[in-house]
């Protein structure tokens, strides 16, 4: 259990825009999420960082079930596997599991 003391009032707000139009705002709110809000949260008396409209990307995952069963990898180590690259910020290499 993590217990936190905070105000409510807003003590600031940030605006993040691009003039790149390769750049829309789901990529925008998923760059502030991955690189900017964890180093907000960590300064010295900041009580928490977060943003005010949220928009992740989603992601399917097709696999070939006959193929996972031979390598002994399971549904759980896939989604295990996608959430730890998450947390940790990093690309983990793709293995082709759907041939």
């Amino acid at each position: 259990m993590t217990v936190k003391k905070l105000s409510t009032a807003i003590l600031l707000g940030m605006s993040f825009t691009t003039t790149d139009d390769r750049y829309d705002s789901t990529f925008l709110n998923n760059f502030v999420t991955i690189n900017v809000l964890d180093r907000i949260a960590s300064l010295p008396g900041v009580g928490d960082a977060r943003l005010a409209s949220r928009q992740d990307y989603g992601m399917r995952v097709w696999v070939n079930p006959s193929k996972m069963a031979t390598l002994g990898v399971t549904a759980t180590d896939i989604m295990w596997r996608d959430l730890t690259a998450f947390k940790h910020r990093t690309c983990l290499p793709v293995t082709n599991l759907a041939s």
